[in-house]
């Protein structure tokens, strides 16, 4: 073979080595399922072995799956006054919370991370129609993403678990729930409280929509974060870009004391 013909072989190699990358890098994100959105976010009435479920079947690689309360209960009377709504409720076993996150895959497509937990632990109290005081707590070791490397980095450098166990979020405006909410009428409004994570305490004001349903009290929202205020380290890889901001989702149900 001539100088000139291995030359031209070589530059015909290393053209179609560059298109292959090229079309690799495009790629990629949609061979991993990348480019699509996450689970739906949560809503009221969600249940955890459901929505936990819907995390998991995403990934091949789970680690173990959080464990989920048994949710079998004994049906209750539905509730027609406010007046018998009045006093302390606890969380059922059947809550869920957990995060959402956005990443970029550098160059090629956005995608979402999401992890829930059924480990979720708290208490409210309302007098009159208002909710006066309430507060929940989130294991943070028992979050579970559809990837267990993700889990890795969560409960580890991330949110580091070991020494900030849990995330807390406490109620200090109270609720105004209305007449409506005592037979069952859907109430969405502002909640402001109080997030920690990470042992960092900031206010934070979301909205939030709760209900009655058979003697139930069912509530969801999501808190929007933004992690540098929680001093908190986004992880970062050459390729993929976590943005500094995310959202922590919650369907939590509520049963009298």
């Amino acid at each position: 073979m001539t100088r000139d013909k291995m030359a031209k072989s070589l530059a015909v190699g290393f053209g179609l080595l560059a298109a292959l990358a090229i079309v690799g890098f495009f790629l990629v994100p949609v061979a991993l399922g990348l480019e699509s959105e996450g689970p739906p976010q949560l809503e009221v009435g969600d249940r955890a072995a459901e929505s936990i479920e819907v995390v998991l079947e995403r990934g091949q690689e789970t680690g173990a799956a959080p464990e989920v309360a048994d949710t079998a209960q004994l049906a209750q009377p539905e509730i027609e006054a406010l007046d018998a709504i009045e006093g302390e409720w606890r969380i059922a076993g059947d809550s869920v919370a957990g995060y959402r996150v956005f990443k970029d895959f550098v160059g090629a497509a956005e995608f979402e991370a999401v992890g829930r937990t059924s480990q979720v632990v708290g208490n409210l109290t309302i007098e009159g129609s208002a909710v006066t005081e309430g507060s929940f707590n989130v294991d943070i070791a028992s979050v579970r993403s559809d990837d267990s490397r993700r889990d890795a980095q969560f409960v580890g450098p991330i949110l580091n678990a070991a020494e900030y166990p849990v995330a807390t979020f406490v109620l200090t405006s109270p609720i105004e729930l209305g007449d409506a909410a005592a037979v069952g009428a859907e109430v969405t409004t502002d909640v402001t409280g109080e997030l920690t994570l990470r042992g960092v305490t900031r206010e934070v004001v979301f909205p939030l929509t709760a209900r009655l349903v058979g003697g139930e009290v069912q509530v969801a929202g999501s808190i929007d974060v933004v992690f540098a205020d929680y001093d908190i380290e986004a992880p970062f890889t050459p390729t993929i870009v976590v943005r500094d901001e995310g959202i922590i989702e919650f369907s939590l149900f509520f049963e009298m004391s």
